[in-house]
């Protein structure tokens, strides 16, 4: 993002579901040890200079000055004000974009569409939930897809995922015959139909607890007890009893206790390694493609731009 703006002087915008310093939209700009440390964050998205023309995602807990309730600042400043200092327009609900025309510079705190709220519902095992999300990511590049078909010859698309979780689709899950929990898990021939329905054609089940669902299970984990059920409300899979993390048992009832294979200081599941897909599509795209190691999708972006790092001017080719 520095060297777009730096090399080519262009306009940059991050848009996301998590908060707007949280680890994915802050890769793109921020310097900092750990992604933990959302105030720090928070002053570079400020300083020296702003780092996106456009700003969008939710929660305005490290914005807000302390004595605001829901504040995680130690400090008094309102980096609302900050902002609109600094030129930014500043929204907080879906109907003020509209009203706000156009403007150079724009802060929107709300709910928005880079799928950062998948990771935070698979580490709490909650796999229904994230489902939910990886279609609401799809339905957003669909918009850009449509949007990119009048701009084709100068929009690159990439969607490629920061890292994977251990969840796998082991077949169906069905109690129609009597069985319950890991008996009902019907894999291979005895899988079936799913009976999810989109009558409205949205894109989103109705209903998502229906009677034959996906079965998905783990690979690491703590202990914790496993429903293969969708549940109402989202759950908390362990608590801390002394020093460790051990199975909810307000989660036990029609729940089997699951075996874990993390060390009990972790609280949930943990990231993965396995590589992720990455598809492109418009000018560059023909430069990702079979096996690529992450810094190479950097330097594959650079070349469909024709930056130059130096000078801004003459293309820049990596070489390995």
């Amino acid at each position: 993002m520095e060297l777009v703006k730096r090399a080519r002087h262009m306009a940059v915008g991050l848009v996301t579901t998590t908060e707007i310093q949280d680890a994915m939209p802050a890769a793109m700009f921020a310097h900092t040890r750990r992604g933990s440390e959302y105030l720090t964050i928070m002053d570079q998205y400020l300083h020296p200079s702003p780092s996106a023309d456009v700003i969008m995602g939710g929660v305005a807990a490290s914005l807000l000055p302390q004595s605001t309730a829901s504040s995680r600042r130690k400090d008094n400043r309102d980096l609302f004000k900050e902002f609109a200092t600094k030129g930014y327009h500043v929204i907080t609900t879906r109907a003020e974009p509209q009203a706000a025309g156009a403007p150079d510079k724009l802060l929107g705190l709300f709910h928005m569409v880079e799928g950062g709220l998948m990771d935070k519902q698979v580490h709490p095992l909650d796999w229904p939930r994230a489902v939910w999300d990886t279609i609401e990511l799809d339905k957003a590049v669909g918009v850009a897809k449509k949007w990119a078909v009048a701009h084709w010859d100068n929009t690159l698309i990439i969607v490629v995922a920061d890292h994977v979780h251990s969840l796998s689709i082991t077949g169906t899950y069905w109690e129609g015959d009597g069985k319950k929990g890991r008996e009902a898990v019907r894999v291979y021939g005895e899988t079936t139909f799913l009976d999810y329905d989109d009558a409205d054609g949205d894109g989103f089940p109705e209903q998502v607890d229906v009677s034959r669902s996906l079965a998905i299970h783990w690979a690491n984990h703590l202990d914790y007890y496993e429903h293969d059920k969708v549940l109402q409300e989202p759950f908390a899979p362990t608590v801390k009893e002394g020093e460790k993390w051990v199975a909810n048992k307000q989660c036990a009832e029609d729940g089997a206790l699951q075996t874990g294979n993390l060390p009990s200081s972790e609280n949930n599941a943990v990231h993965t390694v396995e590589g992720v897909p990455l598809t492109a599509s418009g000018p560059g795209a023909e430069q990702f493609h079979t096996t690529m190691d992450n810094t190479e999708v950097f330097f594959a972006i650079v070349n469909a731009l024709g930056l130059d790092a130096r000078q801004g001017t003459s293309p820049f080719v990596a070489t390995r």
